[in-house]
């Protein structure tokens, strides 16, 4: 009898027990504001001490779901007196001729370092910095090079030709040199950059439209007799030339990938790759419905990306001597002029637009710069500068 007096008594208290921790859990505990516990286990303070503001996995939710790229925003713009020539990159800064004659040394924020005049001369394209010196080169024909420090002239040559392609640099018997190819017929011209003497001077071949690349001690370039040419970089002695098609015309300048093939676009809406070492075409493909232009590039781990008359970029993969049109994005209706990849991003300049792509199927971030719009450059610490209505315009593309 007593040992069930004792049974029932010890149960009741086990019962008030649970009720007072019942009552602390639902009316005391909330008010003493414990932050949760972190997936590492730290319990962190609350910036809301009282107040949980998030939803259910807010944080995380959020990192998975943000653009990791800002939106392009303006740093600067520099008016120009006359239409500028796409920038070159200086190391810590820029330098934009001009076609009225003039070379400007821009600072990283814009500011003007010096600006050189040449009376009689018409710049349209870019420079090309070497060794302390850049050198330019005027449709009128003549070469000249200047102390990229101060502008100052350290020689300047003559010739016939009309340069329209910024010059292509590297070195020449442990030498630096500079190599032009003349729009008109496709000569080329290799020159030291230390006094300009003339190394070596090509035959003419026909109409160039795209830079010359300079790789493996090579130079090459497509032009408008359908044809890669290659020549010795160091001698110009002639290597071959490489037909991509009865019908086609190369257009714009040539990408070299890793292996040493190169891919350019044709007049006719083509892609082409070929193996300058076999002197063959490797593969063609339909891109575009007319010409393309636009100097292909790589981005996103190994996609080759160009850019069409009709607006869009096309994503391709070279695969067993096969070129693969993998994806496409619309950025509008006008031509997509020029490409650059950087920092995991791929800028175009496309309708008056920068547009930036953060993977090949991802959103397109826009930003308006103007009417007029071509020479888009990437330089330092995310810049990106390009022309727009007789203005520099140099740009952050965001950041992760």
């Amino acid at each position: 009898m007593k040992r069930a007096l004792r049974i029932r008594r010890f149960l009741a208290l086990v019962f008030a027990a649970a009720c007072a921790c019942a009552l602390w859990v639902t009316f005391w505990m909330p008010s003493l504001n414990v932050a949760p516990a972190s997936e590492d286990g730290c319990c962190c303070e609350s910036k809301h001490a009282g107040k949980d503001t998030r939803t259910p996995d807010a944080d995380s939710a959020a990192s998975r779901t943000r653009d990791p790229f800002a939106p392009p925003v303006t740093r600067w713009r520099v008016p120009f007196p006359a239409r500028p020539t796409p920038p070159c990159a200086t190391g810590d800064g820029w330098l934009v001729a001009d076609e009225a004659g003039g070379v400007t040394a821009l600072a990283p924020d814009g500011g003007v370092r010096w600006r050189t005049a040449f009376s009689n001369q018409v710049f349209e394209a870019a420079a090309a910095v070497s060794d302390g010196v850049a050198v330019v080169a005027s449709r009128n024909g003549e070469v000249t090079a200047l102390r990229v420090e101060n502008g100052l002239e350290v020689w300047s040559r003559e010739t016939d030709e009309l340069f329209l392609h910024a010059p292509r640099v590297g070195v020449v018997d442990c030498e630096p040199a500079i190599w032009l190819v003349s729009q008109a017929d496709g000569r080329l011209f290799c020159m030291k950059v230390r006094d300009g003497a003339v190394i070596w001077r090509g035959e003419p071949t026909n109409r160039c439209d795209g830079e010359p690349v300079v790789g493996q001690g090579r130079i090459a370039y497509g032009n408008c007799d359908g044809a890669v040419y290659l020549f010795d970089a160091a001698t110009g002695a002639a290597h071959g030339k490489i037909k991509v098609g009865a019908e086609d015309q190369m257009a714009g300048g040539l990408l070299t990938l890793a292996d040493g093939r190169l891919v350019g676009g044709t007049r006719q809406g083509h892609l082409v790759a070929v193996d300058p070492a076999a002197l063959k075409l490797v593969a063609r493909t339909a891109v575009a419905q007319s010409e393309t232009f636009a100097t292909p590039v790589v981005a996103f781990g190994g996609e080759i990306a160009t850019g069409t008359p009709e607006g869009e970029i096309v994503f391709c993969r070279l695969e067993d001597d096969a070129l693969r049109v993998t994806g496409r994005v619309t950025l509008g209706t006008s031509e997509v002029g020029e490409l650059a990849f950087a920092d995991g991003r791929l800028f175009a300049l496309c309708g008056g637009e920068l547009c930036v792509l953060a993977s090949p199927q991802g959103a397109v971030t826009r930003m308006a710069v103007g009417d007029d719009v071509y020479g888009l450059m990437v330089g330092a610490q995310g810049t990106i500068v390009c022309v727009a209505d007789q203005t520099v315009v140099c740009v952050e593309g965001g950041g992760r």
